[in-house]
């Protein structure tokens, strides 16, 4: 055995490793846990209680640092980071219904928290191959779920085989310039499948250039011009955007674009155009300005280790190939909107209303970028029909609570009313994250363009049930 001995410790010397590869750099333990939590929010819960039930099950794996006495946790974050929660929820819990969990499970609680068990090595990077193993290798040697970006930033950062290390030198080098990079690729929205995918077809392809990459150190290099740096960055961003809009996916279901090598390379030729090795592609001007300059990224849609001539031919015949074998033209991929659809109708009858805030707030929010301004567009919206369901029902404690009801008057079909109502919920719960997280982030607001093209006929049947507003009391809103 590696680890001989098993050792006891009390919870508050472990400390969560704020390096984990689960996730970007942590600033502090609280921030460990935070990012734990928001990768899997019931998995964390259900967590907790299996804990308070049978205590911690397989030991800590901790790294005693000689030269400043800390206890590293580097395997067995998430269920130290679940005791921690047990142990202070008053600190440590992430939200409050966590808390409120914690408090419940107090009363049933098995573990002792003074003797918190961990086999520990003063050889990190004996702690390492063991995480390597049980996490990231390949040959049968993995046994615990780690995400694909997990495992590839460990052997991104210890150069084992077979991490796509171009995929993630343009990955971290993004994340570095970016916090908002850093943000999208911790979040379950983001593939690294796909990604690395791209990558990879990319690369096959000369879209991005061998002289961007040092092959020695397996990074990027620094003696390459400034500019092609650039445009591997830019179309390293346009890939973050094409995950975010489910423009590629790991899906085959009808309508959806599978990450094949096949898809990818007709994808970049649309985009970029033809490119051949030993010339000068289109992407390179394309990445330089023609796309527009938005940062990127949605949809983590799981793992796939099929190679790309697998993934080409496996699909071939559903994708070229119409039933009566004729070729079939590829499928355009459909643009983002950028901006929220003006609906007269809508502008109409908010001044037949006398709605004057409400209608001068719409006007404002069909000239917002949602592509450039994305967070003014979550917030805006929200404020939109927050606004709207007051006006409506003067007497309404949750405006959001009493439109969403009122959808069930609009329309008798399931669907629909299914639609409508996560158009508002989506409205209400991303606008809220702006406006109150400080770290929430998103990179596009199309959603938006799309959820307002869906409410439109409801918004206008709403206000024709309301009263107009009385200038007397207050002014005209």
């Amino acid at each position: 055995m590696r680890f001989d001995t098993v050792n006891q410790f009390n919870i508050d010397t472990l400390q969560l490793d704020e390096e984990n590869y689960r996730f970007s750099k942590a600033a502090d333990q609280r921030a460990c846990i935070e990012k734990i939590f928001a990768s899997n929010r019931a998995y964390f819960k259900n967590l907790m209680e299996s804990l308070a039930d049978d205590d911690l099950g397989e030991p800590l794996l901790v790294f005693v640092d000689e030269y400043s006495g800390d206890h590293i946790v580097l395997d067995g974050n998430r269920r130290l980071s679940a005791l921690k929660v047990l142990y202070d929820p008053s600190t440590m819990a992430p939200d409050k219904s966590t808390r409120e969990l914690a408090v419940r499970l107090s009363s049933r609680l098995k573990v002792d928290f003074d003797k918190i068990q961990a086999q520990t090595s003063s050889d990190k990077s004996l702690i390492l191959r063991t995480v390597y193993e049980r996490h990231s290798a390949s040959g049968g040697l993995r046994r615990l779920d780690w995400s694909a970006l997990a495992a590839a930033r460990f052997g991104y950062d210890h150069n084992h085989e077979g991490a796509d290390w171009k995929a993630m030198a343009l990955l971290m080098e993004l994340a570095s310039q970016d916090a908002g990079v850093h943000e999208f690729i911790d979040s379950r929205e983001y593939s690294h499948d796909i990604f690395r995918r791209l990558v990879r077809r990319a690369v096959a392809g000369n879209y991005l250039e061998s002289s961007v990459f040092a092959e020695s150190q397996k990074r990027l290099s620094n003696k390459c011009a400034s500019a092609k740096r650039r445009q591997a960055l830019k179309l390293a961003r346009d890939f973050l955007t094409m995950i975010q809009r489910g423009e590629i996916s790991l899906s085959r279901r009808a309508g959806a674009v599978y990450a094949d090598a096949q898809n990818i390379d007709r994808l970049l030729k649309e985009e970029y155009g033809s490119n051949t090795a030993g010339q000068n592609s289109k992407s390179n001007s394309t990445v330089a300005g023609e796309r527009t300059q938005e940062k990127g990224p949605e949809s983590s849609q799981g793992t796939d280790d099929t190679s790309d001539e697998e993934e080409s031919s496996s699909c071939e015949s559903d994708k070229t190939a119409s039933p009566g074998g004729k070729k079939q033209k590829p499928r355009s991929r459909p643009r983002m909107p950028k901006k929220i659809t003006f609906d007269s109708d809508l502008a109409e009858k908010l001044d037949l209303k006398g709605f004057v805030k409400a209608r001068s707030l719409y006007d404002s929010l069909c000239k917002v970028s949602l592509a450039n301004d994305p967070t003014l567009g979550w917030i805006g919206a929200w404020a939109f029909l927050e606004i709207l369901g007051a006006k409506v029902k003067a007497d309404a404690t949750d405006s959001y609570g009493f439109i969403k009801g009122e959808v069930s008057n609009f329309s008798s079909h399931r669907e629909e009313k299914k639609r409508l109502q996560t158009a508002i919920d989506t409205i209400n719960n991303e606008g809220n994250l702006h406006k109150h997280d400080a770290e929430h982030h998103s990179f596009h607001a199309a959603q938006i363009a799309q959820s307002f093209q869906s409410l439109s006929p409801f918004l206008i049947w709403l206000l024709d049930r309301s009263k107009p507003a009385n200038p007397s009391v207050g002014g005209s809103q």
